[in-house]
């Protein structure tokens, strides 16, 4: 019961943050971002998406697309563990979110294939749905190449009650209910993404 309190606490702590990053960013825009179709939205323009920050979790090996340039710009860097299923499919992610920017890497079983891991960017928008984290531009972690995968869109709301919901809907309109927690400490943080072959600096 006790450890129950205490994952809901660090949840509503990470629902914060995200909030204040939400909050942040629509002051610094003066455009909305709402959406009549939520679950296929366009790509940014990728000439206003900021390069990725020094303490970018470093890949091993790192993706080539990546440029972990030297920005001094301050933010607080959250990790989170998401899951979800699609039929009978779990998927693992690990979520790496700072200034309202990130990256995500998702881990999955393909029939045919195996065990499969694919990194796509993320952002974080307010739509008239709540809070989106909108995924775009699936990767193959290790070689950069383009992944034949879905991005994923995750929508956080908070209902009359005070209780939060998580839902991935994805381009194509495919439904799943997610689970997001909060990884603290620096520690617990590079030995959760040390699954996702992932370390922070």
């Amino acid at each position: 019961m006790k450890w129950n309190l205490f994952s809901r606490i660090l949840f509503a702590f990470g629902i914060c943050l995200l909030l204040q990053n939400c909050s942040r960013k629509s002051e610094e825009s003066s455009e909305s971002h709402h959406f009549s179709e939520p679950y296929k939205p366009s790509e940014p323009d990728q000439s206003t998406i900021p390069e990725p920050e020094q303490n970018m979790p470093n890949s091993a090996p790192s993706a080539p697309e990546q440029n972990y340039s030297d920005n001094t710009e301050t933010g607080t860097v959250q990790i989170f563990d998401i899951r979800f299923v699609v039929e009978v499919t779990q998927y693992k992610a690990a979520l790496w979110l700072k200034n309202g920017e990130g990256l995500m890497r998702v881990r999955y079983y393909k029939e045919g294939v195996g065990p499969v891991m694919v990194q796509q960017k993320m952002r974080v928008e307010n739509t008239d749905r709540g809070i989106r984290l909108t995924g775009y531009s699936p990767v193959n972690p290790e070689t950069g190449e383009t992944a034949n995968y879905i991005p994923d869109n995750f929508y956080i709301s908070r209902n009359e009650n005070g209780e939060w919901s998580v839902t991935n809907i994805d381009d194509q309109g495919v439904t799943a209910e997610a689970f997001i927690s909060v990884i603290e400490g620096i520690d617990e943080q590079n030995r959760f993404l040390s699954n996702f072959n992932w370390e922070i600096n």
